[in-house]
């Protein structure tokens, strides 16, 4: 669709460095992600770690892209709004939360999470640290038994600033 950002509430017009400096982050992200997935397809790495590195990659590229493209807050009348869609419905006692991307979530302590990984929780961490299990809902391929999204934990002030 042209012009599709235009019908996003709250984003506006590049201009071309804008553009140019947007493309340079994008073009670095996808660099970054075929990393993480050959690492995930490494049965030798720590892939823990792998989850950790690519949930932050995420965060560091989406917040470079919104250093560029400084969406406007919206306020107001939100009638017109559409959500977005996602793929995956929530599973048992999940709700859907909506941020940057559509996801699933439910509270879930570091040491829970770890726990259902398989994994042990390092001695420098605090299993009883609040968070989300999160799903992410839109198409992902699932790195947990059971789910059909990736998986991934949040810490509770991380997930609750970024999703509603």
């Amino acid at each position: 669709m042209k012009d599709q950002h235009k019908k996003i509430a709250g984003y506006r017009d590049l201009n071309a460095d804008e553009i140019a400096m947007m493309n340079i982050v994008k073009a670095l992200e996808a660099k970054f992600n075929r990393m993480i997935d050959d690492l995930r397809a490494n049965e030798t790495v720590d892939q823990r770690n792998v989850a950790l590195a690519a949930t932050a990659g995420e965060d560091a590229f989406m917040r470079a892209v919104r250093s560029i493209a400084q969406p406007t807050r919206i306020v107001g009348d939100l009638a017109g709004l559409t959500p977005v869609e996602a793929v995956i419905e929530p599973g048992e006692g999940m709700i859907r939360y909506v941020g940057t991307k559509a996801v699933n979530a439910k509270p879930m302590t570091r040491g829970d999470y770890n726990a259902l990984r398989g994994w042990h929780v390092p001695a420098d961490e605090n299993p009883a640290d609040a968070g989300y299990l999160v799903e992410y809902a839109d198409g992902q391929r699932p790195n947990v038994e059971g789910f059909e999204g990736y998986v991934s934990w949040s810490p509770a002030d991380v997930f609750e600033r970024a999703y509603r």
